[in-house]
């Protein structure tokens, strides 16, 4: 209530002082205590019976078996393998208690298998039908380690309260149809994204239902990845930029047709509100929606329409709707973004134009004070003499203007006002990047240095295979042969898109990755936009057509001030994308870190010289068979989103060793991303590994790379900062018919007397095989084999190790029910303690070669 009062009374005093400097300090008070008691007021007034309140407190456990009654947010989003289904829930029932509900839940429904699309079919499913689902609903963390985005937060940022996988759509029931305008526009445009699927090929189908319908499902996987790599996916993203595009696009139409600017606005408005409705009303696109919003009305009225203004004005309504938005990555990038544009790009290329046209006016009766060749640039891309020529004969009076553009003649002139976009275009993404350098680098790691050109070649060209689909759509409902020559154009445009960001990102200008800086190290990020901000002043500030002269002192002072901004921001901006002070300095210590990837493997290793060892790293097991459609859809891989997030926080760029224990892809899978993400010094595998599709994806990675591979074979080893690696099995005469969990590496760490024992997935085979090689298997800490299966862990084998803790890697809820009861009850038995990383998080182990110290990320 505090910050309540505090802002209306630093309101009134900053209405009461408005024509004082002070009053912009007051109310910027004003909305910071306005801010605040927003965002206390909206943590405390969650409803109990939120769906998200229901988990959160335990009342119903995550992934029990419910029935969810509610109705339909959107129409069915359905690609080509998933379907989903966003649901206002009204009550949930939990065995056999019925209890009311409210907020959104999110069901993913697979459509694999021509059943299963077909009983989607035959429900016949709309926007506001009012359905039933049986499914387990959680909003659980999946992957518990630093540096990995937490689940939870991720569903409040989209408004979902929860989350399940339905097995089959049978387990869907309409109780009630919806109608009305809405479920006729949301079903009008599924309707629009089948037809782009049948018209399309299904690269060109993925990028046109993203790009004009918002619908990511048909984007495959490879695709999306070149769009990452040259910084150009958010195209592929209905954002502001779709929303601006589209409504400048209406408007210049429509100004061609009414003359009347209320009218236009009365036209405009709808339309852009009916499409931003259409395509999700996700936050960029309402926030855009807004600011189009507000500089339509304001021209209605006579207003000038600012851009800052319509911003600023923008962000209050959402903030005051939602306060906690502003910790939300997309509102930081949006904004970052518009005021790459209007407080750089947009001051700069007008005060060009401005040199470049000049010409003497009552305004400024003298030339730009400004350097000859900046003179003579503007000039070769502005001054129009044909343009001069028509002025002067108006006028009653006569001069002589000398011009001396940089480039000039008949050529030129034909291809100047291409070449004035470009670079009008290049200083746009430009200042755009600069602007948003930091964010880029906390939240996507990537430095996209191709898409300063890219966003010219690709956007243009995917805003060409729009505007092509849509008298394709239109003529392809009447006959396809009436579409064809469109579809050949749009199939034209999305090849030029990929091919070309191919051809820029071969020669090495794909966006680079990085880690993040943490602790005080955090400073950097907030100290870069300090210069970035002081610049952009200056530039507002700056007149290349100040009448009169200033103090030689103070002009050395502003070019000083300037320069040493400069210097500033590229000193800080150097420092984010090299980090060269991220990674922590070597301790002496062995460390090891057993990171949660759910079911699979993940351990790093950081020896006492600082060197680092990723053993295995995750994955996402593909259960298709052979024959089986090749779409891979466009999700996020362990690899990605947790190893590599988990490399980046502790400031890691470069990895020295790699090891794949086995050909799994819950191990090895995962060591793809990380080969792309990171330069690797050495790379290791077992001798007698099977191949996979995806481990000779790995070696193809690592070859281009010039990455070192190494097979290895029990009795090798190797010291690293005085720990001794050795390699225990496969023997050199490993039996071909072996199954691929018995051919895993089997390594022993020694440091000191200290003992660390990794042992992918072996079984009882191998684990007789080990026994027998008279190997000495005793460990402090053991990596349990095979996620605790039955099939491994044999009695002679845990005595062997008798460890004094025994890490199971595991998700929280395998499918597979590991670990096995059986098997943890055998490793208490010999005085192991036991750990999971399902439950505990990543599993960490520090020692100097005497004690041993253990923490979780989870206490």
């Amino acid at each position: 209530m505090a910050f309540a009062v505090a802002s209306v009374l630093l309101a009134a005093l900053a209405f009461a002082f408005r024509e004082r400097s002070i009053a912009t300090a007051l109310l910027l008070a004003a909305s910071f205590s306005a801010g605040a008691f927003g965002y206390i007021y909206e943590a405390a007034s969650l409803s109990p019976v939120r769906v998200k309140a229901i988990y959160d407190l335990g009342i119903i456990p995550q992934a029990d078996p419910v029935a969810v009654r509610g109705r339909l947010v959107r129409a069915v989003e359905v690609g080509p393998s998933t379907a989903v289904l966003r649901i206002a829930a009204t009550e949930i029932t939990h065995r056999g208690e019925a209890m009311a509900t409210e907020g959104d839940v999110r069901a993913f429904v697979p459509v694999d298998s021509d059943d299963a699309r077909g009983d989607l079919e035959r429900l016949g499913l709309r926007q506001g039908d009012e359905v039933i689902i049986e499914c387990g609903l959680d909003r659980d963390e999946r992957f518990l380690n630093p540096g990995v985005a937490r689940r939870p937060e991720l569903l409040d940022r989209q408004g979902i309260d929860a989350a399940c996988t339905l097995k089959s759509p049978l387990l869907i029931e309409r109780v009630a149809k919806g109608g009305g305008i809405a479920a006729t526009v949301l079903a009008g445009r599924g309707v629009a994204i089948e037809r782009t699927a049948e018209l399309f090929s299904p690269q060109t189908a993925g990028i046109l239902a993203a790009a004009m319908f918002g619908d990511r499902y048909y984007l495959d996987r490879e695709t999306a990845e070149i769009f990452r790599e040259g910084g150009t996916f958010h195209v592929l993203v209905i954002s502001g930029l779709h929303i601006t595009f589209i409504a400048g696009l209406l408007l210049y139409f429509t100004s061609r047709l009414v003359r009347s600017r209320v009218r236009q606005a009365a036209i405009v408005l709808p339309a852009i509100w009916i499409f931003s409705f259409a395509v999700g009303m996700e936050k960029p696109v309402t926030r855009a929606a807004l600011m189009f919003s507000f500089i339509l009305i304001g021209r209605a009225m006579g207003q000038a329409g600012s851009m800052l203004n319509a911003a600023g004005a923008c962000s209050l309504m959402l903030l005051a709707w939602r306060p906690s938005d502003v910790f939300d990555p997309s509102l930081l990038l949006t904004f970052a973004s518009v005021f790459g544009i209007i407080a750089t790009a947009v001051p700069l290329i007008e005060k060009l134009r401005a040199v470049g046209g000049w010409r003497p006016t009552r305004e400024t009766p003298f030339p730009p004070s400004v350097p000859g060749v900046v003179r003579r640039f503007c000039e070769a891309l502005y001054w129009s003499e044909a343009g001069w020529r028509i002025e002067s004969g108006r006028n009653v009076w006569r001069t002589g203007l000398f011009k001396r553009p940089l480039v000039a003649g008949s050529v030129w002139e034909r291809i100047r006002p291409t070449v004035r976009f470009v670079f009008e275009a290049v200083v746009v993404s430009a200042s755009v990047q600069l602007w948003l350098l930091p964010l880029m680098a906390v939240y996507f790691h990537r430095i996209p240095i191709a898409g300063i050109v890219l966003n010219i070649w690709t956007g243009g060209l995917v805003a060409a295979m729009g505007i092509l689909a849509v008298p394709a759509l239109f003529l392809g409902s009447i006959a396809d042969f009436l579409a064809m020559p469109f579809v050949t154009a749009a199939e034209a445009a999305s090849a030029a898109a990929v091919l070309g960001s191919r051809a820029v990102l071969g020669l090495g200008l794909g966006g680079k990755r990085m880690p993040v800086y943490s602790g005080a190290g955090v400073a950097i990020y907030f100290l870069y936009l300090v210069p970035v901000v002081a610049l952009a002043v200056m530039l507002f500030r700056w007149d290349p057509f100040r009448i009169g002269s200033e103090p030689k002192l103070r002009v050395a002072s502003k070019r000083g001030f300037a320069a040493a901004a400069v210097l500033m921001m590229l000193g800080l901006g150097t420092l984010i994308i090299f980090t060269p002070f991220a990674a922590p300095d070597p301790d002496g210590k062995l460390r090891v870190d057993l990171l949660d990837v759910g079911q699979g493997d993940a351990a790093l290793i950081t020896f006492p010289n600082g060197e680092t060892m990723l053993i295995d790293a995750g994955g996402q097991v593909d259960y298709r068979t052979e024959g089986d459609d090749d779409f891979e859809p466009d999700r996020a891989r362990i690899g990605e989103m947790v190893v590599s997030e988990f490399l980046w926080q502790r400031g890691l760029s470069h990895v020295d060793h790699i090891v794949a224990s086995h050909a799994d892809s819950d191990h090895l899978q995962g060591l793809i991303d990380v080969a792309r993400n990171f330069s690797v010094g050495r790379a290791y595998f077992a001798a007698a590994q099977g191949e996979t599709e995806e481990s000779r994806m790995l070696y193809e990675i690592l070859a281009e790379r010039g990455v070192a591979a190494e097979r290895l074979v029990a009795g090798e080893a190797m010291t690293v900062g005085d720990v001794r690696v050795d390699v225990l099995y496969p023997a050199a005469n490993a039996s071909p018919n072996l199954a691929e969990n018995d051919r895993s590496l089997v390594l022993m760490l020694t440091f000191g007397e200290r003992r660390f024992l990794f042992t992918g997935d072996i079984e009882a085979e191998a684990e007789r095989l080990l026994i027998d090689s008279g190997a000495d298997l005793v460990a402090d800490v053991v990596k349990v084999p095979h996620h605790g299966s039955r099939t491994s862990s044999t009695e002679s084998f845990v005595s062997a190790v008798r460890p004094r803790f025994a890490v199971i890697p595991v998700g929280r809820r395998s499918r597979f029910r590991h670990p096995d009861p059986q098997v943890v009850e055998r490793w208490r038995a010999v005085g192991a303690e036991t750990l999971t990383t399902g439950s505990r998080g990543t599993i960490t182990f520090e020692t100097d070669g005497q004690g041993i110290e253990v923490s979780a990320f989870v206490r």
